[in-house]
């Protein structure tokens, strides 16, 4: 039913009389009773519903009439279906709507999203605590706002009780080590969460491994996969994470990782080959005698020279995708005479 266009019986002399009239109407259509209670509080700033017992029908009608709200509150109301769409629609496109009490231990909502909406401070703390008496969502997302310290005390105060979340997503939210330690005392010990997004945080290498660590000795941990994208781990964070991996299922996104120590050119990973110096490269494949080899073979018209287009092919073939910046610089080094080419029998 389409309740963007009521018609009314007769034009309203305010605002206020509009509202009711809206109410009445849709009340109509949907064959319920205008409730007295309700008629009384339109004009008021605040519109309270605590306790009410209202349908889905009579929760719909208020919702399609509510125009200048400025405080609602609906404490207790077990919204959920086609109200609880009704009242999101009306808050994404309401311009008087200041304060909005969902207090209710609604068990209804199983996935509620709330990223990019400058969530911080108070908002945090606030949402930590519904968290902890919440017992039916299971996805929280919370991304891009500012949860910080306060938010992280809350949120894992929260799973210290919470038996029900199995997906939170905190990227972006200001997560610093301090932060991230309150927020591990939760989820060590919860058993639900298995899955944690903590992408594009100012978390520091080290607290990486130190965070995987907890998880592997806190053997009650539920936690199964982690998402740290954009987080730079430390040394210890991959063998922390194989023997993570060897006790129980366990999944790791993150991007870079830093350099053990600068070893032997022998342990270089090809398959970081943007990340290393080429000049080290060459050696590597020198020390295995099969760069010559390698060369003349792409050498196809024998002219005892390759061009730059070859000497990438050449990279390619043997499993090392370089990159421009870094061919450049290995012409740079092999190119002697400066001519393009590098020639095979100086």
């Amino acid at each position: 039913m389409n309740f963007t266009n009521i018609p009314t019986k007769q034009k309203p002399n305010s605002s206020i009389e509009f509202c009711k009239n809206v109410y009445k109407e849709t009340c109509k259509q949907l064959n319920c009773v205008p409730l007295k209670k309700v008629l009384q509080q339109y004009g008021q700033s605040l519109f309270c519903l605590k306790d009410f017992r209202l349908s889905t029908k009579e929760l719909k009608a208020i919702f399609v009439s509510l125009v200048l709200l400025v405080n609602m509150i609906l404490h207790s109301c077990k919204l959920s279906g086609a109200p609880l769409k009704v009242l999101a629609d009306f808050v994404s496109t309401t311009h008087s709507l200041r304060k909005l009490d969902l207090s209710p231990v609604n068990d209804m909502l199983k996935i509620l999203d709330l990223s990019w909406n400058h969530i911080r401070g108070y908002g945090a703390i606030g949402i930590g605590r519904g968290l902890e008496k919440n017992h039916g969502i299971k996805t929280l997302k919370v991304a891009w706002n500012g949860f910080g310290f306060e938010g992280c005390v809350a949120v894992g105060h929260a799973l210290c009780h919470n038996t029900t979340l199995m997906t939170l997503d905190l990227a972006c939210n200001r997560i610093h080590p301090p932060a991230l330690f309150e927020l591990l005392q939760g989820i060590s010990n919860n058993k639900t969460l298995s899955s944690l997004r903590l992408a594009l945080n100012p978390i520091t290498a080290p607290m990486t491994s130190i965070f995987l660590d907890r998880v592997y000795k806190n053997k009650q941990c539920g936690l199964k996969e982690l998402d740290i994208e954009g987080v730079v781990v430390d040394k210890d964070f991959v063998p922390t994470l194989k023997k993570l991996q060897e006790d129980r299922i366990f999944m790791a996104r993150y991007d870079l990782e830093l350099p053990i120590n600068k070893g032997e050119v022998k342990k270089i990973d090809p398959n970081n080959i943007f990340n290393i110096d080429p000049i080290r490269i060459l050696f590597f494949m020198k020390e295995h005698l099969r760069t010559i080899d390698l060369f003349l073979k792409l050498d196809k018209d024998s002219s005892n020279s390759l061009t730059r287009d070859e000497l990438q092919f050449a990279f390619e073939m043997e499993g090392y995708p370089i990159s421009k910046a870094a061919l450049d610089t290995v012409m740079n080094y092999l190119d002697t005479n400066r001519d393009g080419e590098v020639d095979l029998l100086k």
